[in-house]
């Protein structure tokens, strides 16, 4: 009998998130990503995990072994539906992904809005954008950019490449990694 392979992340900080710092993992889900847009795995699978870091980091699993499957550019799309009050004409978006270079703004309806930068992290990537309308209204927007993704291929245990025992998983483990 054949079982599918069930894969996670946890993601850990030794400081404080105080806004200045990102660290996330998810598994690489893309159509045109490195699992092709699987998120089921078999035996012989080797599932690659994307994370995202603006701090060191390493990175461990449970069972079998990770490797270093490069960086990748994945696109990150922010979908923002807000209602600007006269009063209140602004914004703050915190992306969900550090965004390199200057992320773009494309407008769906209602309001016109200007994009900002509006934070950073250490390493200079976007954290955060403020929209600005023109006029009070309804705006719905999309914040386009690209992340910085470290990639990681995860091998099961060789005695799990015919056949894996119920109820497998793998845990992958990232952590900051404090200097």
């Amino acid at each position: 009998m054949s079982y599918t392979l069930t894969a996670s992340a946890i993601v850990s900080f030794a400081a404080k998130d105080d806004g200045t710092q990102h660290l996330s993992a998810e598994i690489d889900s893309r159509e045109d990503g490195l699992n092709g847009g699987a998120t089921v795995f078999f035996p012989s699978s080797q599932p690659v995990f994307l994370v995202y870091a603006t701090v060191p980091h390493n990175v461990e699993t449970s069972a079998g072994s990770v490797q270093t499957a490069g960086l990748v550019s994945v696109p990150v799309e922010e979908e923002i539906v807000h209602y600007f009050d006269a009063d209140a004409l602004e914004r703050e978006v915190v992306l969900s992904k550090p965004v390199i270079g200057a992320p773009t703004l494309v407008k769906e309806f209602g309001a016109s809005v200007n994009l900002e930068i509006a934070s950073t992290y250490q390493d200079g990537s976007i954290r955060s954008v403020v929209l600005r309308a023109a006029a009070a209204g309804w705006c719905g927007a999309k914040v386009r950019g690209h992340a910085r993704a470290h990639a990681y291929r995860v091998t099961p245990p060789p005695e799990w490449q015919t056949e894996l025992p119920k109820d497998a998983r793998i845990l992958l483990l990232v952590r900051e990694v404090r200097a």
